[in-house]
């Protein structure tokens, strides 16, 4: 839909002024970018173009403070000194840094690299991997984002389920909350109009909707959306279709039906606690409920990989229109 290209045309303005570019993406887009902007942005040297490989890969950081220095003196240099000053420091040699969300972690160096950079113009690929306010990913990352002047977040789907796990986006790009009605909004604002923020046992329930009209609203100040039949209009329509599959191992047919059952079993559970009984007791219902969802969704899925793989080499032997 043109989010690669568009935020490598937003930057591109601030190339002179506030540059080396940081990119953030999934592990599997780290590749992806460098040949992009090479098809876009021919100029661009991709000796320039610095893919971090690993959590010590920080000798970029080197060239970048070494060019700042020298941008530095140049700037408080004598006349007689200015010219070989400027031409030193004309561009930075390294002009974009790409890294993965997966190494920012506490325990990698590049993680502390990347802060001391500090970098002025950002893009945020598929950044719905900031969901989790507060995984230790998004709290490395939010610092860093914040602190740049120029921030573009990129994501086909920024909030998977709840609104809840906008917040963190939101608040990168806004920390003050001034898209908001209001013109101001924390984290607990937030939930309490938007997430419907209910008090249980186990603490705020957030996960809830509340407000949404509003929310859509304050979210046209911040963002831009493009569907598919705006941009690709030769595509046909999405088709969603459930495909009824049998399951010929009735091994696996029983152990699919048995995990079925105890899950129902422990769902009950959950809806049955009260007051009266122990966080401790809470607490391990409410997890064997989710590992034994984990495991349905498995056991199901394992059971139905041989009649889903015949079902998908059928369709894909068929006509090209049905294709």
């Amino acid at each position: 839909l043109g989010k690669t290209l568009t935020s490598l045309a937003i930057m591109l303005a601030y190339q002179k002024s506030e540059w080396p570019l940081l990119i953030l993406c999934p592990a599997s887009l780290r590749y992806t970018w460098p040949t992009e902007i090479e098809k876009w942005c021919p100029w661009i040297p991709s000796q320039s173009i610095h893919v971090v490989r690993g959590a010590d890969d920080v000798h970029f950081a080197v060239e970048i403070q070494r060019w700042r220095n020298q941008k530095h003196k140049a700037q408080t240099c004598s006349d007689s000194e200015d010219l070989t000053a400027k031409k030193k420091q004309s561009k930075c040699p390294i002009q974009i840094v790409i890294v993965t969300y997966s190494l920012l972690q506490n325990r990698f160096q590049i993680a502390n690299t990347l802060r001391d950079c500090e970098f002025e113009c950002i893009i945020a690929d598929e950044s719905h991997n900031l969901k989790q306010l507060s995984s230790q990913r998004c709290q490395l990352a939010l610092p860093l984002l914040q602190g740049s002047n120029r921030l573009v977040l990129l994501s086909g789907t920024p909030a998977l389920n709840r609104p809840v796990e906008l917040w963190p986006q939101l608040h990168a790009l806004d920390a003050k909350g001034k898209m908001f009605i209001n013109g101001s909004m924390s984290y607990s604002e937030y939930t309490k109009r938007y997430c419907n923020a209910k008090r249980t046992r186990f603490g705020y329930d957030v996960k809830g909707s509340s407000n949404a009209d509003e929310l859509h609203k304050c979210l046209k100040g911040v963002m831009m959306r493009r569907l598919k039949n705006d941009v690709l209009q030769d595509l046909p329509p999405k088709q969603r279709s459930i495909v009824p599959v049998s399951i010929s191992d009735k091994e696996k047919e029983r152990e699919s039906r048995e995990t079925m059952s105890q899950l129902s079993m422990a769902r009950k559970a959950v809806t049955e606690i009260t007051d009266l009984d122990a966080d401790d007791v809470a607490n391990s219902a409410q997890w064997e409920a989710r590992r034994l969802l984990m495991q349905a969704y498995q056991a199901s899925g394992v059971a139905k990989a041989p009649a889903t793989t015949e079902y998908i080499i059928d369709w894909l032997e068929g006509s090209a229109s049905t294709q």
